[in-house]
């Protein structure tokens, strides 16, 4: 994994328990991964640009966590209990991933498709 719980929740900030982080926190590696074609090393973790992996990997297992298996929450009413979910298509939620990968990696050459 590429931020260990411990990076996630003191140094990102993430309020996510140790377990879900566990689950999350492998998928987004896993993602990272894909769209930066296998280009995350120990070497590159160690450099300027792994900081902005670190945190990337972080944001993404929020994401995904907010996702869920169902959809994401849009609305919640107290009295007279509502619930309101959005369903995502897998179209739209692999947009939303990679416009955080964008975010954090975009400019750092990972992302790069071309030869």
């Amino acid at each position: 994994m590429y931020a260990d719980y411990s990076y996630y929740s003191n140094q990102f900030g993430g309020k996510m328990s140790n377990d879900d982080y566990a689950v999350y926190g492998k998928r987004a590696t896993d993602y990272i991964s894909a769209v930066t074609f296998h280009r995350v090393t120990a070497e590159v973790l160690s450099s300027d640009i792994g900081e902005a992996v670190k945190r990337c990997c972080c944001a993404i297992a929020e994401k995904l966590l907010i996702a869920g298996e169902t959809g994401s929450k849009t609305a919640e009413k107290v009295g007279s209990y509502s619930v309101s979910y959005h369903y995502d298509t897998p179209e739209q939620r692999e947009k939303e991933l990679y416009k955080t990968a964008l975010i954090y990696l975009g400019d750092s050459g990972l992302m790069y498709r071309g030869c």
